[in-house]
């Protein structure tokens, strides 16, 4: 079986191993403003910021795309897929289906202007 890692949650207060490990690592990178790490400038897409533009055909494919990208970058997901719609004029959602060695995943994602959390992970 392949390793997903292991990784302490600071607000959980436990560790996190396997796909509960790498659905956290997808929702920071989910959260973090794009250059939010001061040593990985590439690291980031923050949903939030996409909450309150304007819903149209290139914005719903510019978020798939970038947060396609963002779970990708990951270098445990072999691929990804990612479905943007948006729920009403605060919130949107996010249907994540990913592949990794060990298996495949898929997230729900829900973000408004303040939150972004995870309605349902499937492994």
């Amino acid at each position: 079986m392949t390793d997903l890692g292991t990784d302490y949650s600071l607000i959980e207060r436990r560790l996190k191993t396997g796909l509960d490990n790498l659905r956290g690592a997808i929702l920071r990178q989910l959260q973090t403003p794009r250059g939010g790490l001061f040593y990985d400038p590439g690291y980031g897409f923050d949903l939030r910021e996409a909450v309150n533009a304007p819903w149209n055909a290139q914005t719903r494919y510019q978020l798939e795309t970038f947060a396609q990208a963002a779970v990708e970058r990951d270098p445990r997901v072999l691929e990804a897929e990612v479905e943007a719609r948006q729920i009403d004029l605060e919130r949107i959602r996010l249907t994540i289906r990913g592949q990794t060695a060990a298996g495949p995943f898929a997230l729900v994602i829900d973000a408004t202007a303040l939150t972004v959390e995870v309605l349902r992970a499937d492994a």
